[in-house]
This record gives C-alpha cells, sequence and structure tokens, in this order.
C-alpha cells in the first residue's frame, strides 16, 4: 500500500509528460512528445542542466571534504569543548535551512554572490552547512580499530598520512554516499535556488520562464521532471548499495557491509 502510493504520482508525472491537447482523465487521450519538445525549444534547459551539473559537482566536493574532516577529528580526537562542538552541530543539523535563508541571501548580496556570481554563492551557502553532517562519517570511522592508527604511529606516519593511507581508503562507501547527497541538493532545493539562484537552475527554470501561464504549462512541467529524474535514477542505481550502507551509519551509528 506504502509503495503504491509513492508509485502513483510517479506514473501519473510520466503520463502527463506525454499528453497532447489538453484533456482530463487519468490517461491521456492523445499522446505525444509535444511537451518534450517544448521543453528543449522553448526554454533553456539544457543550459539549467549544465548549471546544476556544475553547482552539484562543486557542492559535492566540497562538501565531502568539510564532513570528512569535522567527522575524523570528532571520531579520532579528544580535545577540550569537543562535545559542546558535538552538541551544537546535533542541535544546527535539527533546524531547516531555509529558517536563516532570506538573512544569508542579504548576506551574500553585500558579498557580491549573487546574479553573475550567483553559482558560488550557491556553493557557499551548501557548503557552509555542509559540517553539520557529519555525523555519518563519524559513526564510520568510529567502527575502525584503533590498532591500526596506532601501527601506523609506531611506523612514523603522521596523522594526515593516517588520514590519507587509512581511513580514506576505508571509508569509500561513506565518501561516495556524502559525494551522492551534495549531488543532489542542487536539483531539488527550490527554496535556495529561487532566492539565490533565480532562474538559474532545473529546479526553478521553468518558473522564470512561464510566470503566470504555470496552468497552461503544467504538461510541459511534467516533461522537465521525467528528464531530471533520469540521471538522478541511474546515479543512484549504480551507487545504491553506497546508498544502504550511508543511510545505515545514519540510522545504527555503525557501519554495515555495503550489499553486492
Amino acid at each position: 500500500m506504502f509503495s503504491l502510493i509513492w508509485v502513483l504520482p510517479l506514473a501519473g508525472l510520466v503520463l502527463e509528460s506525454f499528453r497532447c491537447g489538453g484533456g482530463a482523465g487519468a490517461l491521456p487521450r492523445h499522446w505525444g512528445l509535444d511537451n518534450y519538445v517544448r521543453l528543449f525549444r522553448e526554454t533553456l534547459f539544457l543550459r539549467w542542466l549544465g548549471n546544476t551539473l556544475l553547482v552539484g559537482s562543486v557542492t559535492a566536493v566540497v562538501q565531502t571534504v568539510f564532513q570528512l574532516s569535522v567527522g575524523y577529528v570528532l571520531s579520532r580526537f579528544r580535545f577540550k569543548g569537543r562535545n559542546f562542538l558535538v552538541y551544537l552541530l546535533i542541535l544546527l543539523s535539527m533546524l531547516p535551512g531555509t529558517l536563516t535563508l532570506f538573512i544569508v541571501n542579504g548576506w551574500l548580496r553585500e558579498w557580491n554572490l549573487t546574479g553573475a556570481n550567483a553559482p558560488f554563492g550557491a556553493i557557499v551557502y551548501y557548503a557552509a552547512g555542509s559540517a553539520t553532517g557529519y555525523a555519518v562519517v563519524k559513526g564510520y570511522y568510529d567502527a575502525v580499530d584503533r590498532s591500526i592508527e596506532e601501527a601506523a604511529q609506531v611506523d612514523g606516519a603522521t596523522q594526515f598520512q593516517i588520514f590519507y593511507k587509512i581511513f580514506l581508503p576505508v571509508g569509500k562507501p561513506v565518501i561516495i554516499y556524502t559525494m551522492l547527497m551534495g549531488f543532489l541538493l542542487p536539483w531539488s532545493n527550490f527554496a535556495v535556488v529561487d532566492a539565490v539562484l533565480p532562474g538559474y537552475t532545473v529546479a526553478d527554470g521553468l518558473i522564470w520562464v512561464f510566470g503566470s501561464s504555470l496552468e497552461d504549462s503544467f504538461e510541459t512541467f511534467c516533461a522537465r521532471g521525467v528528464v531530471i529524474s533520469v540521471p538522478i535514477v541511474i546515479l543512484c542505481l549504480l551507487l545504491q548499495k553506497y546508498y544502504i550502507a550511508g543511510e545505515t551509519i545514519r540510522a545504527l551509528g555503525k557501519p554495515l557491509r555495503p550489499v553486492e
């Protein structure tokens, strides 16, 4: 029953994208590719797609670096103020990002990170709060046996060498999961891109084109949803074992071997 609740709207999205000539009913009376043709001919969809790929790729790398660094430090080091930092990050992660969106947007305008520099502004916005997602990385590294780290220290390895040569290779599942989550942020986060990147990504590009004629372009919106879902679905299918491993760490606080 719950699967049907999820699948039926998706099926309706696909059916609506092939509806031609308007009309009502669950199934289109006339089928065709008119909505897809309109999507590519009358809009800058390919440009929006490229912009989204750019912002998503850079965000994935920056977010992964931050989360790996914070997760590793909180997992393997003990220092004054560590517990306070952990509780603070947990508290910040519970607050919705849109809560301070307008204030942050004002700062980005003052720093000239909107307009032509909006892509950098979006990356700064996503990266600024990325460290609050450290828990997945920390949960994975907590399970690494400390004897491996101590053996490397005896052999004269520096702390960075231990992180680079030991923890990065064993953390492959959580690294890929973190990059995947960062990459998906700009695709559907309408509130952020509408405030920082209006008309720049696939999340809100069509709204800026059609505006008040949104109802007349509903089928085109559905076609957009189908097109942008294809690369995301393919990416998630290819990396699903790492996604499952990452979600397991989030739920249980410890790693689960990826399902082959």
